[in-house]
């Protein structure tokens, strides 16, 4: 026999000691619980897109850009421009998807999506209407605009009312 009685097996051990073991192992698991909450509750990055939230052919069933103007789908960032240089949109970037779907985009978030329709499209001017879906509107500056092109990668929107007092300028991303 190993042990005469029990309470050798146990003489190293008061009760404090037990009761130190015992907070070690509570700690532990409330550090691991922790652990695990963190990792359950890390922020997402995806990235919202208006695919994401209209099919392509919510509006229409066809392409309604003539070959010259199919450089406006992408993503575009606001650079600068509005009424007289005022440079403040409400939104970090414009999205533009096949077949005349448009996105503002602020912070990874669609804050408006809607149709554009063309009002006009000949070989030296194209005209469009932003038509926020009703569900997503938010007064943007967005209302009829000459749409033009600078190389391949800046747009251009100048009001068809107010003319080149204002415009706004983007630059491609995607």
């Amino acid at each position: 026999m190993l042990f005469k009685k029990r309470n050798d097996f146990c003489a190293g051990f008061t009760d404090n000691s037990l009761i130190y073991i015992n907070l070690n192992v509570k700690k532990l698991i409330v550090i691991i619980t922790a652990i695990f909450y963190l990792i359950a509750c890390e922020k997402r990055e995806d990235k919202i897109l208006i695919s994401d939230l209209v099919s392509k052919t919510q509006y229409y069933d066809y392409e309604i850009f003539n070959e010259e103007n199919l450089k406006i789908y992408g993503k575009w960032k606001f650079i600068y421009g509005g009424f007289v240089g005022k440079s403040e949109t409400g939104y970090e970037y414009l999205e533009v998807i096949p077949f005349g779907i448009y996105g503002l985009i602020t912070n990874n978030e669609v804050k408006e999506y809607g149709q554009i329709l063309v009002v006009k499209q000949e070989e030296d001017v194209t005209i469009v209407d932003f038509l926020p879906d009703f569900k997503y509107i938010t007064n943007s500056f967005l209302d009829q605009k000459v749409v033009a092109f600078q190389g391949t990668d800046t747009l251009i929107l100048t009001d068809n009312y107010l003319g080149w007092g204002c415009r706004y300028y983007y630059k491609r991303t995607k």
